[in-house]
């Protein structure tokens, strides 16, 4: 289904920090770690398995107290797996150190780039771990993990951070590629997870048609275009034959589809338009592998972390 041929591009090389990026030292204090092994202490076990996805967000501003209230709710809930995108190396570096005695931990580091964490308790030893390639300009790639639970289930996490901004034909094609990167393998639970940067009911500054005055067009209308009016056909025809958007599956908006942007300017104070609300971040499970046990899903709306809200999928086996 994917058209878009360019060639894959080399990853930026590593840069510098820029200033006021504040070291792991200074997120594992003494002080910090009693804090998040007392909030780790409070969690009740349950035997659902429970995958976050978090956009963290790259920007310096407040970075050092948004990553502190990113550990904390971490230690708060204790997900069985979290997806994080947007990760520079020191927060990498960080959940390695404080969260590495609860969690496996993916080893790659990038500039900028995915993380994805696997509580212990819950893998059969360490997962395996594997990146998918992707065709793209940004630095972007997949990354897997495939791990034997306690139960003897095989469970296999993908993490993706599509190509943002104006780029429709590589996100579509990296849609291909993650997909292709996961035909073939046997699981009793495949997912695909991250931030795809596009919605499924507008496309990009359809809010500012509106306000502005002017008739929004089909493709843009909430109420009236069918995904496959908009950049969703992509989706559609890469990944939903295979995969189900664990959102939709649930009906969600069928209970208050208020609650489903992940990207909501109207509740996130850290979003610069406050007009923009829109679900770029997505759980999809494969229908032949996993669908069946979906049980829920939910926007985490933790205040000052990053400028995504996190989303939560449950799983009960």
């Amino acid at each position: 289904m994917s058209t878009f041929s360019t060639p894959p591009r080399p990853r930026p090389p590593p840069l510098a920090l820029p200033k006021g990026f504040h070291s792991s030292g200074q997120l594992a204090t003494p002080s910090n770690l009693a804090t998040f092994e007392a909030l780790a202490k409070n969690v009740i076990p349950t035997p659902n398995f429970t995958a976050l996805s978090y956009n963290v967000w790259m920007s310096h501003d407040n970075q050092l107290a948004r990553h502190v209230n990113l550990i904390k709710y971490l230690h708060a809930t204790l997900p069985s797996v979290i997806i994080l995108q947007e990760v520079q190396p020191v927060l990498a570096e960080t959940c390695r150190t404080v969260m590495g005695g609860r969690y496996f931990v993916s080893p790659f580091t990038y500039r900028y780039g995915n993380l994805t964490l696997v509580r212990k308790d819950v893998a059969e030893g360490e997962p395996t771990w594997r990146e998918v390639e992707f065709t793209t300009l940004m630095g972007r790639s997949g990354l897997v993990a495939s791990f034997v639970t306690k139960t003897a289930k095989k469970f296999v996490i993908g993490n993706v951070h599509l190509e943002s901004l104006n780029s429709k034909k590589v996100r579509r094609q990296q849609m291909g590629e993650m997909r292709d990167g996961l035909n073939g393998i046997v699981a009793d639970l495949k997912m695909i997870g991250g931030d795809f940067n596009l919605d499924d009911r507008q496309v990009w500054g359809a809010w500012k048609k509106t306000k502005m005055g002017f008739e929004a067009s089909s493709a843009s209308s909430e109420s009236e275009s069918p995904p496959t009016a908009l950049e969703n056909v992509s989706v559609e025809e890469e990944l939903h034959p295979t995969y189900s958007d664990c959102w939709l599956a649930l009906d969600q908006d069928g209970v208050d589809g208020a609650v489903r942007y992940t990207y909501d300017g109207a509740r996130n104070e850290l979003v610069k338009d406050r007009n923009e609300q829109m679900r770029y971040d997505r759980w999809l499970v494969s229908r032949e592998q996993g669908a069946e046990y979906l049980e829920g899903i939910e926007v985490v709306r933790e205040p000052e972390v990053s400028d995504h809200f996190g989303l939560k999928a449950t799983f009960k086996f």
